[in-house]
């Protein structure tokens, strides 16, 4: 009898809040853990965004300075089929004129 209700009495109550309260105190610290986790995780987040904008954006101002470099060699080639008429025209022009003298 006496030894049943010991085991309710007051030191056990004691020790049951303190390793309540020890459980407690663990929680809270996981929690604040996960929350810093949580935080380093979205923190990482945007720079991965950040990241994927200026990837985005480089990748945009390639296609422009591709398609600039296409126009530019298209305009090129251009003259050079010109000049080459040109030459060629020249070059009639002078065999005509060797000719006649």
């Amino acid at each position: 009898g006496q030894k049943d209700r010991s085991i309710g009495g007051p030191n056990s109550s004691n020790a049951k809040v303190a390793q309540l309260q020890k459980q407690i105190q663990e929680l809270q610290n996981q929690l604040s853990s996960t929350n810093s986790k949580d935080a380093a995780v979205g923190e990482l987040q945007v720079q991965l965004d950040r990241a994927h904008a200026q990837i985005l954006t480089a990748d945009m101002v390639r296609k422009e300075l591709e398609d600039t470099l296409e126009a530019e060699q298209y305009t090129w080639e251009l003259r050079v089929q010109d000049q080459e008429r040109e030459i060629e025209s020249l070059r009639n022009e002078c065999e005509e004129l060797s000719k006649e003298l």
